[in-house]
């Protein structure tokens, strides 16, 4: 198995289970609803990428980044480490896996 899908695997699981200790922990619908959300969308789109789905490395990309980017900004609006920041760097590795498998199939295409 890619690094890239235990990566995605790994950061769709800690967001589902971020958001439902920020549920339970503060009372917080929005980790619930946006953890639910991204989290079954890029183990979703991991699933797809594992299965060699055509549409599934695009989407945990996009997925992706599009989190860090949410998490860029709650962590520049709070300066919190936990958990915005700790879900950046947990991102942006996942994000680094996805670009180094993105460049690989730019390079064998052509």
């Amino acid at each position: 198995m890619k690094p890239s899908i235990i990566a995605l695997f790994f950061y769709g699981l800690v967001l589902l289970f971020g958001g439902a200790v920020g549920y339970f922990k503060s009372g917080s619908l929005v980790s619930l609803i946006l953890g639910l959300i991204f989290g079954s969308a890029i183990l979703i789109s991991a699933l797809g990428y594992l299965y060699e789905k055509k549409w599934g490395l695009p989407f945990a990309y996009s997925m992706t980044l599009l989190s860090c980017f949410i998490f860029l900004w709650r962590y520049v609006a709070t300066w919190k480490m936990m958990p915005a920041g700790m879900l950046l760097i947990l991102g942006l590795i996942s994000l680094i896996c996805l670009s180094y498998e993105v460049i690989k199939n730019i390079i064998r295409r052509g």
